[in-house]
């Protein structure tokens, strides 16, 4: 079932492996610097984010070691697999200020629509392999409108506005990949347009305050654009040192570091920051050098993970990986956006950052497949 084949290995993209390696690192620092304090920062988050690293990398491994064209025999069954989760979710979940997201199983909170993206990802490339040469059908596009808008309305209902866009975007983005026609593209983004009175109507409040205060964050600055105007405070504050002595202010390159005790990430002015805000603590605590870093490695491991789709040796390990390629550019696009004030908050975490561990798991599972796909492309031949 599973194969280590030092050929296959040979295949590996290696630097995808070692940015893996250095952005979990990154993200487990900056959660104890989020989370901590000078009395400790071996918090319980810490801890708890260390064991789902190394159950992920434990996942990582396997998931790499099976042939990936198990996956397309059995991607429709992980696809229903991920709809009843997400059905069960809206039966049996916890909610948690407001949202209808984990399950909990002995004792530990899951949250399934992070796994049913990927199961999202892996039928829709198996159907859209099996109508390669009618991709451009009405046919086609309804069946495929059903198959993406049934988890993302299953999400969106939990509410999860968010998660619901990136699935929406690794659609397009794999729609794109099978070629279809830019009549289509067009008439969607014009349909969007016309749509957009009654896609604000089905918005909840909260969600319609974050794009308002997206606009204009001076609408609600105590309220929904706090964090948003904190963050981008903190941001800017790690890239300058104040010298008590004349006065001035003098650019620094590498932040106030992590663990200061006058820091805004430590002086909580950025309620949850672990999570969606991870990135400010960054760019505050480790300047332009430690965010500049993230977003360079980010850069570096999507489009290395777009080349592993272009050059797969069949069309379902190109849509798959494309597929799990665009969720991890939406997720790095608006996450760290929303952190500066360039896109509205969506609640999406940064992949291997944030604290998270159905994130966490989640996103190895599909670097995985990405790495599994692309090391095999010279020995599988369908």
């Amino acid at each position: 079932m599973f194969d280590y084949d030092k050929k296959l290995l040979k295949n590996l993209d290696w630097p995808i492996i070692l940015i893996y390696i250095v952005l979990s690192v990154l993200g487990l620092l900056a959660i104890a610097s989020t989370t901590g304090s000078p009395e400790g920062y071996f918090t319980p988050s810490v801890q708890r984010q260390l064991v789902w690293m190394l159950l992920s990398v434990v996942v990582f491994i396997l998931v790499l070691g099976i042939d990936y064209r198990a996956f397309n025999q059995t991607a429709y069954i992980l696809y229903g697999v991920g709809i009843l989760t997400l059905i069960a979710v809206l039966i049996f979940g916890t909610e948690i200020k407001g949202s209808t997201r984990w399950i909990y199983i002995a004792g530990r909170s899951i949250q399934p629509s992070e796994f049913a993206k990927i199961f999202l990802v892996l039928g829709f490339s198996k159907f859209l392999v099996s109508r390669r040469n009618e991709i451009d059908k009405i046919t086609t596009l309804i069946l495929a409108l059903i198959i993406a808008a049934i988890p993302m309305f299953l999400i969106y209902l939990q509410p999860d506005l968010g998660t619901a866009l990136v699935l929406l975007f690794a659609i397009i983005v794999m729609l794109f990949m099978a070629g279809i026609s830019w009549k289509y593209i067009a008439s969607a983004g014009a349909l969007f347009m016309i749509s957009i009175p009654i896609i604000w109507g089905m918005l909840k409040d909260y969600q319609r305050n974050r794009i308002l205060t997206f606009f204009n964050p001076e609408l609600d600055p105590l309220g929904a654009a706090y964090n948003v105007i904190q963050s981008r405070i903190a941001i800017g504050s790690g890239n300058w040192t104040f010298f008590s002595e004349t006065g001035a202010y003098v650019f620094d390159f590498s932040g106030k570091g992590l663990f200061v005790p006058d820091s805004m990430t430590s002086l909580r002015f950025i309620p949850e920051q672990y999570t969606d805000f991870i990135f400010s603590a960054i760019g505050e605590g480790l300047g332009i050098i430690g965010a500049g870093l993230v977003i360079v490695l980010m850069t570096i491991l999507i489009y290395r993970s777009f080349k592993i789709a272009l050059r797969a040796k069949d069309l379902y390990g190109a849509y798959v990986v494309s597929g799990l390629a665009g969720m991890f550019l939406f997720h790095f696009w608006v996450n760290i956006g929303m952190t500066m004030g360039l896109m509205p908050v969506t609640g999406l975490p940064l992949p291997f950052i944030s604290l998270g561990g159905s994130s966490f798991l989640a996103n190895s599972i599909a670097l995985a497949i990405i790495l599994n796909i692309g090391m095999r492309y010279k020995k599988i031949q369908f």
